[in-house]
């Protein structure tokens, strides 16, 4: 059985967009600028941050960055705040935010529970949210 779902045009969406200053999480924030969404950026990474939304406001799109860190639930919630502050809420939620597991023999075990918590944390807050 198919649920029946309408999904609103992306032009009219607000997208939260967490790891947005890089990889994945920076083209998926071009694109859904490009495609005439108004987009929350967030990421741990401020120069990249502010550079991704002067970018994207500079060509006529909506954006706003929030320097957030997805293994603390209080920045989550200051992320979902500014969507509401800004944009009245937001539609979709990316979590995208992640560390490289590249070459995980050559780093220090001591590494590992943040490269893991990093890559769980944000979606764990937010479902449990």
């Amino acid at each position: 059985m198919r649920a029946n779902v309408k999904l609103k045009p992306i032009d009219q969406q607000v997208m939260v967009i967490v790891g947005a200053s890089s990889g994945i999480g920076l083209a998926t924030a071009r694109l859904a600028a490009r495609s005439g969404a108004k987009v929350v950026l967030a990421a741990r990474n401020a120069d990249g941050l502010k550079q991704i939304e002067e970018e994207i406001n500079g060509r006529g799109g909506s954006a706003v960055s929030i320097v957030a860190d997805v293994t603390k639930r209080e920045d989550l919630e200051r992320v979902s705040q500014a969507a509401i502050n800004h944009f009245g809420g937001f539609d979709t939620w990316f979590n995208n935010a992640g560390t490289e597991f590249t070459a995980q023999s050559k780093r220090p075990t001591s590494m590992m529970p943040g490269t893991c918590s990093t890559s769980t944390s944000g979606a764990r807050f937010m479902v449990a949210w």
